[in-house]
């Protein structure tokens, strides 16, 4: 790879969202995005990576544990975005589509034109070096192409990539569309698949053993030290 290709800064106008609203049934029903790897908070890691490769307009989608989330969220210096949709789990956290959906509809009300840098929030081991690869493929697709996705061994991992026009179509969808993913059955020839060989682009946190794995720890919430 072309060594300034992948120092270049994101298009100036994408603005990032992580997805931090599930329930976190695995792992103890708590915020994955707080807990700690490498000395740090699953958030910290992920937004010191997306500032790092240049982007800074990031929000995040929370659900039942706002609670968790606060001064982390506040720590950071991101927006904070409260999505609001049961499921039938057994708790209030929102399904992923729903947590989408409202990411998608934020990001056209509070950032037209921008794309859309979307990001899980359990993934720890995203960092910027990560993201350059992605940015310089995505400044460098065919016009025809809304959306981006990293690919590991043939498996999806994230971030995912979209156009402003691609995120403007899945906002005014219905939720029941399938969001993200839907979209993307829907316009194959608009989506490029990136192949990558690193496995940080889907090592995500669900359940303790993954935990282990990373010699990670769940801590109290910063409100609570």
């Amino acid at each position: 790879m072309d060594p300034q290709c992948a120092l270049l800064p994101s298009a100036p106008a994408m603005a990032a969202t992580i997805l931090a609203a599930g329930a976190g049934s695995r792992m103890g029903r708590i915020a994955k995005a707080a807990i700690h790897v490498g000395g740090r908070a699953v958030l910290e890691w992920q937004v010191s990576a997306l500032r790092d490769a240049g982007i800074h307009d990031i929000s995040v989608i929370v659900g039942p544990y706002r609670e968790q989330m606060d001064a982390l969220m506040a720590h950071c210096a991101v927006q904070a975005v409260q999505v609001q949709a049961a499921v039938h789990d057994g708790t209030d956290a929102p399904d992923l589509v729903a947590s989408q959906h409202t990411a998608l509809r934020s990001h056209v009300r509070d950032r037209p034109g921008s794309d859309l840098l979307l990001m899980l929030g359990d993934l720890p081991c995203v960092r910027s070096s990560h993201l350059h690869p992605l940015q310089c493929a995505w400044n460098a697709r065919h016009r025809d192409i809304h959306a981006l996705v990293p690919v590991v061994a043939g498996v999806r991992g994230h971030p995912v990539l979209l156009s402003w026009a691609a995120v403007a179509s899945m906002a005014v969808a219905a939720p029941g569309d399938g969001g993200v993913r839907g979209w993307m059955r829907r316009n194959p020839a608009a989506v490029q698949f990136l192949d990558v060989d690193d496995p940080a682009y889907t090592q995500d946190l669900d359940t303790p053993e993954d935990l282990q794995r990373l010699g990670g720890s769940i801590t109290p919430p910063l409100s609570q030290r």
